[in-house]
């Protein structure tokens, strides 16, 4: 088992951000994680199961860090492409919400943004107990969003219905977004 969950974040607009900062903050997690998989691949010869850390913030898009909500989108983008490829694998990526104090929380502007918005981050012992629910079996999907009622209701997020016994999923809603240096 492996878990990936480095990640380094500048929170500023895109505009503002320097090339240099932007590729510190991709490299972190894409690269860490290339570098993780082939030496494993190297050192093992055969597949580890990853469970790849990412953010529900960066899911639900968080003020001023594009570059780190684009590298935990192409982790869980990953993560799903090597789970559809080879579903033996056990690759899987979790969206965590933030936590209280620790690591990149650390400053008081998590602190303060999170009151504003009637939020509040894990506390320790809460991670420690999810995590060991996590590496204690296999995750359904191979993308895994963490959210309290509290950052559904915030957002504005729905969670879709289970499949019925011997029925489908409800699909993803798709939608083509052309972007490019002008627009």
């Amino acid at each position: 088992l492996v878990v990936h969950g480095a990640g380094t974040q500048t929170s500023k607009k895109l505009h503002r951000r320097r090339l240099a900062e932007l590729r510190t903050n991709l490299d972190t997690k894409l690269l860490g994680l290339h570098h993780l998989h082939a030496a494993c691949a190297s050192r093992f010869g055969r597949t580890v199961p990853f469970h790849v850390l990412t953010s529900a913030f960066s899911f639900i898009g968080n003020d001023g860090q594009a570059d780190y909500g684009a590298a935990n989108e192409a982790l869980d983008r990953l993560c799903a492409w090597v789970d559809d490829v080879n579903p033996r694998a056990h690759w899987c990526s979790v969206g965590w919400l933030a936590w209280d104090g620790i690591g990149m929380t650390r400053g008081s502007e998590y602190r303060v943004l999170g009151a504003s918005r009637k939020l509040r981050g894990i506390r320790a012992e809460e991670g420690e107990a999810l995590f060991l629910q996590l590496v204690d079996g296999q995750p359904r999907e191979a993308i895994n969003v963490q959210l309290t009622q509290n950052e559904r209701e915030f957002y504005g997020l729905r969670i879709l219905p289970e499949a019925p016994v011997g029925g489908t999923a409800p699909r993803p809603i798709v939608r083509e977004v052309r972007v490019d240096a002008e627009s």
